[in-house]
């Protein structure tokens, strides 16, 4: 049960003035479309197949509130990502935005990174990470420190090369004098500033530590549609699902396998909401009656389908052109689950049905309805 989503009210005081992204839902929409077997599965319902939505790019002018349409051709997708594995993975490349542009910064051996997080004795403050924000907040702050200790690195390599520090640069791993032979690593950088004993001390403070904060301007927009295809026995109401599609626009993608993931277990949750789980309390005392997840009921692997996963890339405006992937299935996948059964109800004159859509409680609706 697919409908084009409505845009956001042009009149909304909430976000006024403010810079929205919209992604290409309709791209998102026909591509899990092209996921599934469409053909077959319209033919057997003798109805048409969509046709390719297209909606209007540029601006959607309203009032005093502006709507701006970013396309795909913006940005190419994942060449400007701010952090891309090298082609052998055992290199993270960093990129640093110029301009309109995303231009390489260094490679660093993976050997040489220790990522440490969840300690509270090293990391002094956190909210934790909610709303999906861990890269989408946590990465722009970690690209603002790694710009700190460059330029910082930069005025320690000046000092030790005899040279200033707008004539260095900082590539493979090395910081060198402009159109010259001469340079220094950046171990021995960061040796001379934990031991100074030739070091710029009256410029510039020992160490090369820097701590970064970063709130965001706005909110990042990611979208996408999901498409669940059920068959349900009308003697028993055992539903099953036969086909999941997913089509999401998280911007950047800097891990398609956590991605993945993420997405999968989303759904995971979300199918259960709609056809499982379900708190169960006493009427007049309001006594929790279930006893434990076996009664609540949990989903169980055997309760879950094989999932086609495609992506789009749409990169946020701000930030690293990421977006929150973390909710995106537990949100889509209840809706798109009980939309199907109500779709494959409709022949009964069914037109309504609560969470969850257990066997029992489908039968029973089908029997009410043949009784009417």
């Amino acid at each position: 049960d697919l409908k084009i989503n409505e845009l956001m009210p042009l009149n909304s005081s909430v976000f006024a003035d403010e810079f929205f992204e919209f992604d290409d839902w309709c791209e998102l929409y026909n591509s899990g479309f092209n996921s599934i077997d469409l053909n077959g599965f319209y033919l057997t319902d003798n109805i048409s197949r969509p046709d390719k939505y297209k909606l209007p790019d540029q601006v959607i002018q309203g009032g005093e509130h502006n709507l701006y349409w970013l396309d795909n051709n913006t940005w190419q997708g994942e060449n400007h990502a701010p952090f891309k594995l090298s082609s052998d993975g055992e290199e993270l490349a960093l990129f640093y935005k110029s301009s309109n542009s995303w231009e390489l910064l260094d490679y660093i051996p993976f050997e040489s990174i220790d990522i440490v997080h969840g300690d509270t004795g090293r990391i002094p403050y956190g909210v934790g990470t909610v709303g999906s924000r861990s890269l989408a907040v946590g990465g722009p702050a970690l690209m603002k420190s790694l710009e700190k200790i460059i330029a910082k690195g930069k005025r320690i390599a000046a000092h030790l090369l005899e040279s200033s520090a707008d004539k260095i640069i900082f590539e493979d791993g090395e910081f060198s004098v402009k159109d010259t032979n001469k340079f220094i690593s950046l171990p021995e950088v960061i040796g001379a500033a934990y031991v100074p004993g030739n070091y710029p001390i009256h410029e510039l403070e020992p160490g090369l530590e820097e701590t970064s904060f970063y709130d965001p301007p706005n909110l990042t927009y990611p979208a996408g549609t999901h498409i669940c295809e059920i068959e349900i026995d009308p003697d028993t109401g055992k539903t099953e699902i036969v086909n999941y599609a997913v089509s999401d626009d998280f911007g950047i993608i800097m891990n398609p396998m956590i991605v993945e993931g993420q997405v999968h277990g989303g759904v995971a949750q979300g199918i259960g909401q709609a056809m499982l789980e379900h708190c169960i309390y006493e009427e007049d005392s309001a006594q929790l009656i279930n006893g434990s997840f076996m009664d609540y009921t949990m989903p169980r692997a055997d309760n879950i389908p094989s999932m086609i996963v495609k992506t789009e890339t749409t990169p946020s405006v701000h930030g690293l052109g990421v977006k929150g992937c973390g909710e995106a299935g537990a949100i889509a996948a209840p809706p798109a689950v009980i939309h199907s059964v109500l779709d494959a109800l409709k022949s009964f004159g069914i037109k309504d049905f609560d969470m969850p859509a257990t066997p029992n409680k489908i039968w029973e609706a089908i029997q009410k309805a043949k009784s009417v």
